[in-house]
């Protein structure tokens, strides 16, 4: 028999005990976490017959068709924007008249103080140029002031306004690409361009492709234009469409803005979100001819942002 020292058989056992833990915890099986990815996010926006915005919407209220076909929903949620980065921008030009521009200050003012405190918001008016009447505030005050700064442009001749109704001036897509200058850095949840105006030929697809690529969505509050609509049909008119179809554009009539203001409010603060399953998961997703519905209530309108990019923070 041979003795060893206490040391020794004290680290003999420390050096098995870690060996066996050692032993066992390679044995563990390693913890397995599950996570979900969707290519197909949508963001939308229901509208009933009167123009009010849809709460309380579930899963069993909608469908959704790609390329005319039903698909399974996966996921249906509906959510409220934390804080806001708006952009408000007035149309001054040739096809406001004074009235309209009353009634736009008026609504205006009533917005602001409609949304929270946190939001931040931002002023401009837009005719031959674009002019900011405020920075990116949560200055309520400063607002305020913006708004009674807003004026109408000067008077155009006849034959000035005879060129607005065949050729569009492309100002108010201007505009819209100057405000998304001033929303870039914005720390909003959700960034929104609201336009006032009784025209939107000026959007071309360049600055729908500047609202896509800076995930802003777009209001329309529009005032009616009647010569306008009737000699440049296809101008005014197929600008409005793409905007509603490919940008979740969510219009209200300038004539009953001032009824409209908190339903204005609840469409940009609430909204829902939606993923199905796709047919073809290889096909690209703006490939792909989405309609979302609302069946038991034929009347709704759905206002979609087509493809929201899952890598947004808020998804």
């Amino acid at each position: 028999m041979v003795l060893l020292p206490a040391t020794s058989l004290l680290l003999f056992s420390l050096t098995a005990s870690l060996l066996a833990q050692g032993e066992e915890e390679h044995d563990q099986t390693p913890p397995t976490y599950s996570v979900e990815t969707y290519s197909t996010l949508f963001e939308f926006r229901v509208l009933d017959d009167r123009g009010q915005p849809v709460r309380g919407l579930t899963r069993k209220d909608i469908s959704v068709l790609e390329e005319g076909k039903a698909r399974p929903v996966l996921l249906f949620e509906e959510r409220e924007a934390s804080s806001l980065s708006l952009s408000i921008l007035v149309d001054i030009g040739s096809s406001a008249n004074e009235t309209q521009i009353r009634d736009s200050k008026q609504a205006i003012h009533e917005l602001v103080h409609s949304l929270n405190s946190v939001d931040e918001i931002l002023i401009g008016v837009y005719h031959e140029k674009v002019e900011f009447l405020s920075d990116l505030t949560r200055d309520r005050l400063e607002l305020v002031e913006a708004i009674n700064n807003i004026a109408p442009g000067a008077r155009p001749s006849k034959w000035t306004k005879l060129s607005v109704l065949f050729a569009s001036s492309g100002h108010t897509g201007l505009a819209v690409d100057m405000s998304l200058l001033k929303l870039k850095d914005a720390s909003g949840e959700l960034k929104i361009v609201l336009i006032l105006s009784a025209g939107a030929a000026s959007i071309g697809e360049a600055t729908e492709e500047h609202l896509r690529q800076a995930r802003a969505r777009i209001f329309l509050v529009s005032w009616k234009n009647r010569l306008g609509e009737a000699f440049n049909l296809w101008g005014d008119r197929t600008a409005r469409n793409s905007l509603m179809q490919n940008l979740g554009g969510v219009p209200f009539s300038g004539y009953m803005i001032l009824e409209q203001v908190q339903a204005l409010a609840d469409a940009m603060q609430s909204y829902y979100l939606m993923a199905y399953e796709p047919a073809d998961l290889d096909k690209a997703r703006d490939e792909r001819d989405v309609e979302i519905r609302v069946p038991t209530h034929p009347g709704y309108k759905v206002y979609k942002v087509r493809s929201v990019e899952p890598s947004e923070e808020r998804y």
